[in-house]
């Protein structure tokens, strides 16, 4: 068995509705009542559970964010929507595209409880989405789905593996679009920071038209976020230094920071002006670099999306859906001009005509100020299908059959990566000249100012990844009512869904290779299909009782199996308790696991940075590089992390 259950704790709640009336973006578990405009055919579904029906509100501390609050935040995109939930919606971490995440560059992506992205699920009406990002992801890109399409958001904060499936450890992030719109709508927003940046840009237009039998809508969005660049709101980067907040800065310094024979650290010439090949004893008070300036806290983005929703009613009892959605998104990120160095070893010998020190030294860190700064770029296609029946048998069942396909193609890189074979090559003395016409330039790295333009031109590419993400999924779920008791009727429901995951991703040439200098990757590429079967059970135990304005008792259960890691089973069982109409408590007990995804199970071997502080070093090495290996293994058994670290 590839993976380890894992019990989550007892959950006991109370909540004053008193207390939450002024909230901003309201906690809600009440059932949403139908449309108006909702044939005999429709059913109130509630995120956190397949049972329709108004006795089913309660299941799961529930944070429902619906239009009217979406639309007077003003936000244009579901990141900042996100940005602006209150602590009690249960969001964690970064739900931004400013920060880099494996092949996730510009992609928004959720964290509930700060468990990890990987282990919230984030559905679309209802269903999953295919992952986004350029290619082998492990968790959806909210940037895909227009604000202007959101009927509404319900954040299910708790665990919901029996439910959903086993990546729902953290909770479920459900998006609901708007289906049903008649006529013609037209909106145009603009925005900017008090600070005159971060322009803000939505051009939307809808259309739509009802009957009797059903509805089509279709809309063309356009969104677009200027950039905010990180030295306008922090001049630098600040860290603690004897027991107060300096700015520290990067030790990879534009003059070059080495390491000589004798055991000293010295840092050469940064002013361009100054003397040739000067150094002096490395200070990082001195020395560090300022990286704010190449760095943004908000960056640019534009997104083009296209889609369509109907529905129409076959017979009185049945009724086909269709959703479409195709979403083109370009982003780019602003950093810090390379560092060389950091991913292989540059030693220079005493005698290397660029070596002023007369000894051996070990070049630790040479950023290529030079060169400017790096720009990473994307872009991204993504398309989803959901066609369905869905229909009523009777009074009390319903039933619906849909299937899903989503996929997403991208291509992204980074300008201005060095070669590292060749710089090797341009301090190799017996293959590099300066002389007109020569094919490898000697180069000077002991110093800024001192690398011209024929090296970086020789030294530096523009770098070329691609990869994507396909999901196909069937669903089939009936529910209904089984029979009546005192309380109320007992409620049940119980389906099954079949799955199809698959990723891939191929990285630049030169990074799969250790040539280019960045993190390693190797290439992705793998799948896996997962069957499974639900069942829940909704039973009333009190009503308008002392104390107990209703109590209701639910249960679920879901069977896994994965065609290459095995299976499992998972439970929940949970009281929802109703005392009076301002108090309600609620207690759940489940299980959950998780599974190994796609870059997981078929990742091969990738490298990631991470920056601490070691208070028991010196001064000198306080800033530390650990690097990931992530080791693929057979799908049967777990992936299994190593570290190493280097000062």
């Amino acid at each position: 068995m590839s993976y380890k259950r894992n019990h989550l704790a007892l959950a006991i709640g109370a909540l004053l509705s008193a207390g939450f009336a002024s909230t901003t973006f309201a906690q809600s578990t009440d059932t949403r009542p139908a449309s108006p405009q909702a044939t005999n055919l429709e059913a109130v579904a509630v995120t956190g559970s397949h049972i329709k029906g108004a006795e089913i509100s309660g299941v799961g501390p529930v944070t429902v964010i619906d239009a009217d609050e979406i639309a007077r935040s003003g936000v244009v995109s579901v990141e900042n929507l996100l940005q602006r939930l209150p602590a009690s919606a249960g969001f964690a971490g970064n739900q931004t595209n400013a920060y880099w995440a494996d092949n996730g560059y510009g992609t928004t992506q959720v964290n509930l409880r700060g468990l990890g992205i990987n282990r919230t699920l984030v559905l679309l009406n209802g269903r999953r989405i295919v992952n986004g990002g350029t290619g082998a992801n492990s968790s959806v890109d909210l940037n895909n789905i227009p604000v202007a399409l959101i009927d509404r958001i319900e954040v299910l904060k708790d665990g919901a593996s029996a439910i959903y499936g086993a990546d729902a450890v953290a909770g479920v992030v459900n998006i609901i679009t708007k289906k049903k719109f008649n006529g013609v709508e037209a909106s145009v927003r603009y925005g900017q920071t008090f600070q005159q940046d971060g322009d803000e840009k939505a051009i939307d237009l809808a259309w739509g038209v009802n009957s009797d039998r059903g509805s089509l809508m279709a809309a063309i969005n356009y969104a677009e976020t200027g950039a905010v660049n990180m030295a306008d709101r922090a001049p630098c980067s600040l860290g603690e230094v004897d027991g107060k907040l300096e700015c520290v800065g990067s030790s990879s310094t534009i003059g070059g920071r080495a390491l000589l024979a004798d055991g000293q650290r010295v840092n050469f010439n940064q002013d361009p002006n100054g003397a040739a090949n000067a150094f002096h004893t490395y200070s990082p008070a001195r020395d560090n670099y300022n990286s704010n300036p190449y760095l943004n806290a908000v960056n640019p983005i534009k997104r083009l999306s296209l889609s369509s929703f109907g529905n129409y009613a076959l017979t009185d009892e049945v009724r086909v859906f269709t959703e479409l959605m195709y979403t083109n998104r370009r982003s780019d990120q602003l950093a810090t001009p390379g560092a060389i160095g950091i991913y292989r070893p540059i030693r220079i010998a005493a005698d290397h005509p660029t070596n002023p020190t007369g000894q051996d030294l070990l070049l630790q860190r040479r950023r290529l100020q030079e060169s400017g700064p790096r720009h990473f770029y994307q872009e991204v296609d993504t398309f989803r299908t959901v066609v369905g029946l869905e229909g009523r048998i009777g009074t009390g069942w319903d039933w619906s059959a849909a299937i899903n396909w989503g996929r997403s193609t991208g291509v992204d890189g980074s300008t201005n990566i060095a070669n590292l074979d060749r710089v090797d090559q341009t301090l190799n003395t017996n293959i590099c000249s300066n002389a007109p016409g020569a094919e490898i330039p000697c180069g000077n790295y002991l110093g800024y100012g001192n690398l011209t333009p024929k090296v970086l031109d020789y030294i530096l590419f523009k770098s070329r990844d691609n990869g994507g993400n396909d999901q196909k999924s069937f669903t089939a779920n009936i529910s209904g009512e089984l029979f009546e008791v005192p309380a109320g009727f007992v409620d049940m429901a119980t389906g099954i869904e079949i799955r199809k995951e698959r990723g891939w991703r191929d990285p630049d040439q030169l990074t799969v290779l250790g040539i280019a200098n960045t993190n390693k990757q190797d290439p992705i590429a793998g799948e896996y299909l997962a069957k499974e079967a639900f069942a829940e059970v909704a039973v009333p135990l009190l009503k308008d009782k002392f104390l107990a304005q209703s109590l209701n008792l639910n249960a679920a259960v879901r069977y896994s199996s994965y065609d290459i890691f095995g299976n499992d089973s998972n439970y929940k069982v949970g009281l929802d308790w109703q005392v009076v109409p301002s108090l309600k408590l609620r207690a759940n007990y489940a299980t959950a696991f998780r599974i190994p995804n796609v870059p997981e199970l078929f990742g091969g071997v990738s490298e990631g940075n991470l920056t601490t502080t070691d208070p028991e070093r010196p001064a000198t090495c306080r800033h530390r590089r650990w690097s990931r290996r992530t080791v693929a293994l057979p799908a049967c058994r777990p992936v299994i992390p190593s570290w190493a670290t280097r000062c």
